[in-house]
């Protein structure tokens, strides 16, 4: 599973946190690979054994990620809190569409991932949990950064 092996590189998980098995059970969506990892609105986040969160910038995921697929980067959708929640530049799932230049769909909201793979989206502003696509948003590369 992808985001697994990429959060074991840069260390985004570790071995009690059990965010990596459910995300490994997620049900993929055709055109796109998954990339799992702790965010919010504006960065990545690395969660430690003893709770601690460890910013990591989208550029250092994005080269993470060109490294991993040797520069061949698909479509991606980030199962991560709050990764599409902002619709600017700076928003986590839009700047890593303009850095590597592909489509990201990324929630706009909180991200919870059953036992079974199962997933749904808490919206931040109503707390209404949503098992649909409602609050996944598409982002496509812009080139006006």
């Amino acid at each position: 599973y992808f985001g697994a092996v990429l959060a074991d590189v840069i260390r985004c998980g570790h071995h009690l946190d059990d965010f990596f098995d459910r995300a490994s059970k997620v049900t993929p969506i055709e055109g796109f690979d998954d990339f799992a990892m702790h965010a919010n609105t504006l960065y990545f986040i690395n969660k430690t054994i003893d709770g601690k969160d460890i910013i990591v910038s989208v550029e250092d995921v994005a080269e993470i990620i060109r490294e991993y697929y040797k520069g061949n980067v698909p479509n991606l959708r980030l199962i991560s809190c709050n990764a599409g929640l902002l619709d600017t530049k700076d928003g986590v799932a839009q700047k890593l569409a303009n850095i590597l230049n592909i489509k990201v769909i990324a929630a706009k909201g909180t991200v919870k991932i059953f036992k079974d793979g199962e997933l749904s989206v808490v919206d931040p502003f109503t707390k209404i949990e949503y098992k649909d696509q409602s609050l996944w948003k598409l982002f496509t590369p812009n080139k006006e950064i």
